[in-house]
């Protein structure tokens, strides 16, 4: 089931405009299957491009033991500043974004 708590919720937010991953976001449709990498400590959503979709939150990890067995896209929802707490916003290039959840199967 995909899970707000499992994002980095403000990633795409922060994005510049003409960012290859707000393309990618834009064109991603729930269902289409998905692939995690880890780069310098952050685990990463990525499209089959291996354009970034969505950062994992800080200290996610695939729990030792297991391994993914599958990824999708399990919903894509809509973000707004305001939503972001005060000291957030600051960072923010975007007034609204899109979040993508990804749906990930372990075993």
């Amino acid at each position: 089931m995909p899970d707000l708590s499992q994002v980095f919720i403000d990633w795409a937010g922060r994005l510049r405009t003409g960012d290859a991953s707000l393309d990618a976001i834009a064109q991603a449709r729930t269902g289409d299957p998905v692939t995690l990498s880890q780069q310098n400590g952050r685990w990463w959503v990525k499209d089959r491009q291996g354009r970034r979709l969505i950062a994992l939150k800080g200290g996610w990890t695939v729990p030792d033991g297991q391994r993914v067995v599958s990824a999708v896209i399990g919903a894509i929802v809509a973000r707004q500043e305001h939503e972001s707490s005060e000291e957030h916003r600051v960072k923010l290039q975007k007034d609204r974004w899109e979040v993508v959840l990804p749906e990930i199967v372990l075993e």
